[in-house]
């Protein structure tokens, strides 16, 4: 039997299980028992807390069809909560050990309970050259960027309008990142206020990203379009985050995380 919380962070919905003082086995397995939607539990994917030497835990991150993330804003945040929340680390700053290095998150608490809380996401890098991708009659210009994962991102006059497989096409055949790209386009709402669709790989599209809303956010200020000093809001399908960014490009990534159930589930050898 495994013990699990589910957890959603602006409606990136992970399963979160506590692995500090056992393991599991196969976690690509159970990633893909575990996620799809209305034939079971259903997540974008699952993240194993476990024990870490440099770090208060160590946090991987297993995409819906089994392939394993470098790094995850949204999860960090929920990860943090949790450890915050089962005393494993009770303080407002909290440090966890990712795939793409170690992470600071900051809590904001009160009366014991947690509210906003914010990501250093690390420095913010762009890869490569813009190119422009042509899909359906249309031109749009794409850039790469590194945010302890890849991304490629999009500029549109209307995201919601954009077809899904345009999104999903941007990350095609990359030169700099073989083992795929997580694909967004923005779409500029208003000032420092961006609109976000994305694509993630393994998991399709999602409500929501952390790094993706990094990696939007830094076009959308290297473009010009938003003030690099200023807290970018960015409104993706589930919700709202918030990325600042220093005059180094480093990206603090704010928003809440909740929990939704807790569940047990026996696995089928």
């Amino acid at each position: 039997m495994l013990d699990f919380v589910k957890m959603q962070a602006a409606g990136n919905d992970y399963l979160y299980f506590d692995c500090l003082n056992s393991a599991i086995k196969e976690p690509e397995r159970v990633a893909k028992e575990l996620c799809p939607r209305r034939f079971s539990v259903g997540a974008d994917g699952i993240v194993l807390i476990e024990p870490s030497k440099v770090a208060d835990a160590k946090m991987r991150i297993f995409n819906s069809d089994g392939s394993e993330a470098k790094m995850c804003g949204n999860a960090a945040r929920c990860v943090a909560k949790l450890l915050f929340e089962k005393g494993y680390a009770r303080r407002s700053h909290i440090r966890i050990e990712t795939l793409s290095g170690v992470r600071d998150v900051y809590l904001t608490v009160k009366d014991g309970r947690v509210g906003l809380i914010t990501v250093d996401m690390g420095a913010v890098i762009a890869v490569g050259e813009p190119y422009f991708l042509c899909a359906r009659g249309e031109k749009y210009e794409v850039r790469g960027f590194d945010v302890g994962n890849p991304h490629r991102v999009g500029f549109a006059r209307d995201v919601d309008a954009l077809p899904l497989d345009c999104i999903a096409r941007a990350g095609e055949g990359d030169a700099h990142f073989h083992d795929g790209v997580n694909t967004e386009f923005y779409e500029v709402v208003g000032e420092n206020r961006i609109k976000v669709r994305v694509f993630e790989r393994g998991s399709g599209e999602t409500l929501s990203c952390g790094t993706g809303a990094c990696a939007s956010a830094a076009a959308a200020v290297l473009s010009g379009e938003c003030e690099r000093g200023a807290t970018v809001r960015v409104l993706m399908r589930g919700g709202e985050l918030a990325v600042r960014f220093d005059e180094d490009m480093r990206a603090y990534l704010t928003g809440d995380a909740q929990r939704v159930f807790e569940g047990r589930v026996e696995m089928q050898n």
